[in-house]
């Protein structure tokens, strides 16, 4: 009988490594016929020593998941959702450094790589990773590293430039890859952190720019004590101005900025002066920040404390009990106090059984739980093999009952990287569907079906009528929960939609949402409303990134409402637009420039 695959901790990287490589071959078992002692002969293993890596050993490493990605692309390209098993090993792994990107390039392709401009996103990251090796190469020889940065100082600005456009972009592997790099160049390259805080403090697509500084500080980790101050002090600075910077964010629900608070090595931030549990609490404390974020806050801070076995464990506890009150009592409206005191529910459930993580669920909740699960139960289909259903599922429920932000986006990275990212889809419409109170789990929802992007029909028509019902909720009271879910609901299009090779599904969304868009931004709906900055801003993001070419001289409806939207009263709004409509729409031909370029 096949090994049965489920997930006890959701904080294991190799329960999720083995969950979703077994997944992908059993897969691959089912649509090719190919076998798992197959498999291993085509990788120069043995079947035995595959089924251990996938048993109760060690997990595949992450050269291994490269190999199994390899052949899995070359043996079932029809196969949706293939190739991703390394980006999920690099993520989940932290890996940093040369053995981890996605390139490797022979070095006598260099002069030519180097010379040509590049016109794909493969094609930056091939450049930089042949710049880069020259670094590692001149390093590992104890040569100084100076006259490489010389002699290709304009080509190496450029690259950073391009590849800080590659990781803020929609959701995909190719960010992953692009950050790593970005994260070794700091190491050359003094002016990259420069760049990345330029774009953090004054660009509206800058909120991305912290996952690039959240590799930096996973790098520094790796070195231990010879991590160098001054980057402890910048990402300090930085970190301390987020509460600030989070007012003027694109997407402060997405709590990237808490996703780096929780990579910073414990000793940077110790108990006298622990600064990072000050970010992190007084987030949590916020009452205008959104639940995620201070559900990511709180979990982020317990998690911490007993990770790293933190002498100041006690105090933390007392500041968390303290929330979980707050969290109970608070008279919020109702749309979102059933999260809050599920947040407290979760928050008392780990305090109690002393655990970094919640892995079982509390006896709270009431028909949105059963809601969920009802959902859970739809996966049992011909579509998930069964030895990995147990684990699907899992991962399911955590996707949207999980209040640690950062599990909870590991959960659906799993579920991508295992190929279930169309049963999974089909699952969270469901719940859109038939929970219509509980908007802050419709939140959660709609980011989980942005980041899967799983372009079918069914998604396409659960996102639009998503946007539908959101907008007519705001209408008639835009408490900020709802004005939240409208939020989501715009960039989950913009985030499934927007990237390469989806221009026709894009047209689509955006013609089943014209009339609700031109409603939103020619009669100005916004524009009064501070409250409702929001959703502009959203609004404006899910144009830029859906933006298509004219046809036969006719501007794109991007182009449009982006024309609009540069007049907005909100700086934040204003200013994408007007980068949008400067940097992505060529002003000859109305064709659009890819991301990349338009640095």
């Amino acid at each position: 009988m096949s090994r049965i695959y489920d997930i006890s901790d959701v904080g294991s990287n190799d329960q999720l490594i083995k969950y979703a490589t077994a997944a992908q071959l059993e897969r691959l078992r089912e649509h090719t016929g190919v076998s798992h002692a197959a498999v291993a002969q085509a990788i120069d293993m043995r079947d035995t020593t595959l089924s251990h890596e996938l048993g109760d050993q060690n997990p595949p490493s992450n050269d291994r998941l490269k190999q199994l990605d390899e052949l899995l692309v070359a043996l079932a390209p029809d196969m949706e959702d293939v190739g991703l098993l390394s980006s999920l090993g690099i993520r989940l792994r932290r890996l940093a450094d040369r053995t981890s990107l996605g390139a490797h390039i022979p070095a006598s392709w260099a002069g030519r790589t180097l010379r040509e401009p590049p016109s794909t996103e493969i094609d930056v990251l091939i450049k930089a990773t042949v710049l880069l090796s020259q670094f590692l190469a001149a390093d590992n020889a104890n040569r100084a590293v100076s006259p490489i940065r010389e002699r290709h100082k304009d080509q190496i600005k450029q690259t950073v430039e391009q590849l800080i456009m590659i990781g803020v972009a929609t959701p995909s592997p190719l960010n992953v890859d692009a950050l790593v790099l970005l994260g070794s160049f700091a190491n050359y390259v003094d002016f990259v952190r420069d760049s990345l805080e330029r774009r953090l403090r004054t660009w509206p697509l800058g909120f991305r720019v912290w996952r690039a500084i959240s590799k930096l500080a996973r790098l520094s980790e790796m070195k231990g004590p010879l991590a160098p101050r001054p980057l402890k002090v910048w990402i300090r600075d930085l970190l301390e101005d987020a509460e600030e910077l989070r007012e003027k964010s694109l997407y402060p629900g997405r709590s990237l900025d808490l996703e780096l608070a929780l990579v910073v090595p414990s000793e940077w931030s110790p108990p006298e002066d622990d600064w990072v549990g000050n970010v992190l609490l007084a987030r949590a404390q916020n009452p205008n920040a959104t639940l995620r974020e201070r559900a990511t806050a709180a979990h982020g801070l317990w998690h911490r404390a007993v990770a790293n076995d933190r002498p100041d464990l006690a105090k933390t506890k007392s500041d968390l009990e303290k929330l979980v009150s707050a969290f109970q009592d608070d008279s919020a409206s109702e749309d979102i106090v059933n999260g809050l005191r599920w947040l407290a529910a979760t928050l008392q459930n780990v305090i109690r059984e002393g655990n970094p993580i919640c892995n079982s669920w509390p006896p709270a909740g009431g028909n949105w739980l059963a809601t969920v699960e009802d959902a859970a139960e739809l996966l049992e289909s011909p579509a998930i093999p069964k030895n990995v259903l147990p684990g699907t599922k899992t991962l399911f429920k955590h996707s949207l009952l999980q209040n640690g932000g950062v599990e909870r986006r590991h959960a659906i990275e799993t579920l991508l990287a295992a190929g279930m990212a169309k049963p999974v889809t089909e699952a969270l419409g469901r719940v859109l569907k038939k929970e219509r109170k509980e908007a802050w789990l419709r939140i959660r929802a709609l980011f989980a079906l942005g980041f899967l992007q799983h372009r079918s029909e069914g998604v396409r028509g659960t996102l639009a009528d998503a946007c539908q019902d959101a907008f007519k909720s705001i209408a008639d009271s835009p408490t900020p929960t709802k004005i939240d879910e409208m939020h989501a609901a715009l960039f989950a299009i913009g985030d499934c939609f927007g990237a390469d090779g989806a221009q026709k599904d894009a047209r689509d969304i955006r013609e089943e949402l014209s009339d609700l868009l031109r409603d939103l931004v020619i009669e100005k709906r916004t524009n009064d409303k501070p409250d409702l900055y929001p959703i502009a801003r959203a609004a404006s993001y899910m144009l830029t990134v859906t933006a298509q070419p004219r046809e036969n001289g006719k501007i794109d409806l991007a182009e449009e409402l982006l024309k609009g939207l540069r007049e907005h009263p909100d700086d934040v709004t204003r200013e994408l637009s007007e980068w949008a409509l400067d940097s992505r729409f060529d002003p000859h031909d109305g064709t659009i420039r890819p991301l990349f370029r338009a640095a």
